[in-house]
């Protein structure tokens, strides 16, 4: 009986320690499956823009950016960034403005809620435009505040015509004047805000369309006296290589300006056709033709330039050396000529539609000139061209 005792007490030690050491491992067990709730401990900056950056410090978040669910008032927000006690993340684009809850979720656990304020986008303001009128393709620099610095996302409207920034900053633009674009308001659109408007002045541009509507007409005694040259390749501002004194003759034709308007910029640009017979400056007097509709092309017809009429206003060239040939710039542009241009859209018939002519001559004695090239140099490809800004009220 014993014997028998001693075997009970000990197979009912055994079977008690199997039981406590099975209670441990399940105690263990217990404490690994524990799942830890997320904390938000602050929000850094504390108020940023509908896109802008922020850090979310806490504790319990997830090394895998998936797991990271990050709620702007039940908006969700991606993670860029996580480690378990800091998210990076942005401020959702279609959050609610103004004060909102943020929530971390990691693996079904939701964390405190902590108060952060949302922005809406600024709303961008232009403080000056350069220049202050143009053409379409001219580049124009917008200067002012709260632009994308995405250019993509900045689109500047042209009095309605839009186009979007070639380069951006948050403080300026640079942006192309594109086709169909008019005088009037130029705003600045950015992340769905519209700036305040300014004034930009849209012209055109118009160039000789056809070989007889540039000519030269000799100014020499004798039997040339007179004579119409309408073939040659360049034009000869003014005096012939024979030191010949000549008037040269242009007609823009479907000049789109109404009666109404305002001139506000006009100028003739040529561009070089040699660099020959160079000293200067030279001074070349500038009249348009005193007509409504300079309908008529040139012919070879005795004084077909000379004798059309004169506007009162007249512009005197003062045009510098024009030292590189087929260059095209501001020393082959005459000076403004809006004082001819407003007086002949001043006469009565004028319309939208009709022509304008020019006339170029000179009283030089030092027998030289500037040489431009005409329509029939490169069929049309260089010839004069009129550039018009104007405005209608």
């Amino acid at each position: 009986m014993k014997n028998s005792g001693s075997i009970f007490k000990r197979s009912l030690i055994f079977f008690i320690s199997v039981i406590a050491i099975a209670g441990i491992f399940w105690s263990c067990s217990e404490e690994e499956e524990v799942v830890r709730v997320p904390t938000i401990s602050a929000i850094t900056p504390s108020e940023a823009t509908l896109g802008e950056e922020v850090i979310i410090a806490g504790t319990h978040f997830s090394y895998t950016l998936a797991e990271n669910i990050v709620s702007f008032n039940g908006t969700a927000a991606t993670v860029t960034d996580a480690i378990p006690i800091q998210l990076t993340t942005t401020v959702p684009v279609s959050a609610t403005i103004g004060e909102v809850d943020v929530t971390v979720t990691v693996n079904g656990q939701v964390s405190n809620a902590l108060s952060f304020t949302v922005k809406d986008y600024p709303t961008p303001t232009i403080t000056s435009i350069s220049p202050e009128m143009g053409i379409a393709g001219d580049e124009v620099t917008i200067t002012g505040t709260n632009f994308s610095a995405t250019p993509a996302d900045n689109t500047v409207s042209f009095n309605g015509a839009t186009a979007t920034a070639t380069e951006s900053t948050e403080t300026s633009i640079t942006i192309t004047v594109p086709d169909g674009a008019t005088s009037g308001e130029l705003t600045v659109s950015a992340n769905g805000k519209v700036s305040n408007a300014v004034e930009f002045l849209y012209g055109f541009k118009v160039a000789i369309a056809y070989g007889a509507d540039d000519a030269e007409e000799y100014m020499v005694a004798g039997v040339d006296s007179g004579y119409v040259d309408l073939t040659s390749s360049d034009l000869e501002l003014c005096t012939e290589d024979d030191d010949e004194q000549q008037v040269i003759g242009l007609i823009f034709r479907d000049i789109q300006i109404p009666a109404s308007a305002t001139i506000d910029s006009a100028y003739i640009q040529f561009t070089c056709d040699d660099d020959d017979n160079q000293e200067g400056p030279l001074p070349i007097d500038i009249h348009g033709f005193a007509e409504a509709n300079t309908s008529a092309p040139f012919i070879e017809s005795v004084f077909n330039i000379s004798s059309r009429p004169n506007t009162t206003a007249t512009v005197t060239w003062q045009a510098p050396i024009w030292a590189i040939k087929e260059e095209k710039g501001p020393d082959q542009a005459t000076p403004n000529l809006k004082t001819i241009v407003q007086e002949i859209i001043d006469l009565p018939g004028w319309a939208a539609g009709n022509n304008i002519g020019f006339k170029f001559t000179n009283d030089e004695t030092l027998k030289i000139h500037r040489e431009a090239e005409a329509w029939e140099d490169n069929d049309g490809l260089s010839p004069a061209e009129l550039i018009v800004i104007f405005t209608v009220q």
